[in-house]
Parts: structure tokens; sequence; C-alpha cells
């Protein structure tokens, strides 16, 4: 927060990898004169999405992640701190979801049927008492614009009728005072750790280094909860291990 910095002794600093476009050079570098590089495919790395649309999906994932941090440090520390639901981020369309001509990656449904719920279980257990083939409205927000479209529901891979998505929750929080985290050019939801920790010894004003140099990773659930680390091999290095699998929602 840059009208209270940080005048405590130390630091914690953000573990994150490192990603470039395999060029002729940086390829032969990277598989034969870097042992900690690996290659992927451009299909491993994305899912088949646009470099676009990539980048903005890890964009949300990273402002989820400082919102969350911001909400469990100001809840930790007795601060005032408000969360509004504003619905379900859309982050993969299936094939075979009817309503992939008109749902985006990166919009946000905020009503289905005209109901609006305050997290996405709400909506999965509304739509999951739904029939297959049952045409569902939903309500959803695009480039800023509200919208709707109506399509049948099909059998996910619940066996639960279902749109035919992969989603995670969309939700704004506001602090008193107001916090602003600059994240720089890193992506992803993994900083949620770290940024709890940063955000809660500001504002509670207790420190928590004692003057060490403090590396982390790690996303951070609304009780404070620890989870899911991208890229742990990498990050661990040069421990080894294997990177945990997860999986996200379907709707």
């Amino acid at each position: 927060m840059a009208k209270h910095p940080d005048q405590a002794a130390g630091s914690y600093r953000l573990t994150s990898v490192y990603m470039q476009p395999a060029r002729p050079v940086t390829y032969l570098w990277a598989k034969y004169f870097n042992p900690l590089a690996t290659i992927e495919t451009k299909q491993a790395v994305t899912g088949g999405q646009s470099n676009a649309t990539f980048n903005r999906v890890q964009s949300f994932y990273m402002q989820s992640a400082i919102n969350q941090a911001m909400a469990v440090a100001f809840q930790a520390a007795h601060r005032p701190v408000t969360k509004t639901y504003n619905g379900i981020y859309v982050l993969e369309i299936q094939p075979d979801s009817k309503f992939k001509q008109a749902l985006k990656v990166g919009d946000t449904i905020t009503k289905v049927d005209g109901k609006h719920f305050n997290t996405a279980a709400g909506y999965q257990k509304y739509i999951a008492r739904q029939g297959l083939g049952h045409r569902l409205t939903i309500t959803y927000l695009h480039a800023g614009k509200t919208k709707q479209v109506t399509k049948p529901l099909i059998k996910i891979a619940t066996g639960k009728p279902g749109i035919g998505i992969i989603l995670t929750d969309n939700v704004t929080v506001k602090t008193d005072p107001v916090v602003k985290v600059d994240p720089g050019q890193i992506g992803g939801p993994s900083a949620g750790l770290m940024f709890a920790l940063q955000i809660y010894q500001q504002v509670s004003g207790e420190d928590l280094r004692h003057g060490r140099e403090i590396a982390g990773t790690g996303t951070i659930d609304a009780k404070g909860r620890v989870g899911e680390i991208g890229g742990l091999t990498k990050k661990s290095l040069p421990l080894t291990g294997q990177a945990p699998r997860f999986s996200l929602p379907h709707m």
C-alpha cells in the first residue's frame, strides 16, 4: 500500500515460472544447455486457447487471487471488508455445449432463468435439478454488456444436466482502507498466499517476517487454506517432486 509502506525488515517474495515462445536459439538453449528448462507444446500450455484468451484468463486468475488475499487478510486482521458475488466466470466451453456460439471465455454468467445466486454451488444445484434438454435462459456479461441466450442443457461429465462449461467465481472485494496490488506481468492464481501475508502484515501492524526474506507460493481460499500450486516442480527446484493434480468445476 503506497500510502502505508511496509517499514519492517525483510520481505515477501513470489515464486513464479517464466515462459516464452520457442525460437531456434531458445529451443536449443532449453533442450541442451539449461537442465532446469522444459519444452512444452502450445496445446499443453494453453489448452488450445488463443494467446489473447489465455492471457485474459491468467489475468483474471491473478485478480481473483488478489481479491481472495485481501478478503482473507482483512478478516484475519478484523478490518472492514465486503465481498460481492458477481457470478460465474467462464474459463472454458465444451465442444458439445449448446451455448458455445453465444458464450465466450471471459464472460460472466449473472443469472439463470432470471435467478442470481451468491455461490457457484447455488447455480450448479439449480441447474442440476432441471431435466436434460431443459431450455435454460442465462444472463451474462460480455465485454461489459448484458446479454441473454436460451439453449437446452446437456449431460456433463458428472452425468447431470449442465451448460457445458468450466468455471470459477467472479467476486469483487472492497476494503477499508483501500488496497491496491500491482502484480506486474505475473498471471495465474498461485500468488494468493504471499499477497495475503503481505496485506495482513500491513493492515494489522503485526510483523510476521522478523527480518527474514520469505519466498512462497500457493493459492488461498476463503477460509485461509493454502491450495493448488501451479508449476510446483519448477518453483521447488532444486527439490524434486510431482506437481499435484486438480480439477476445475464443471457446469
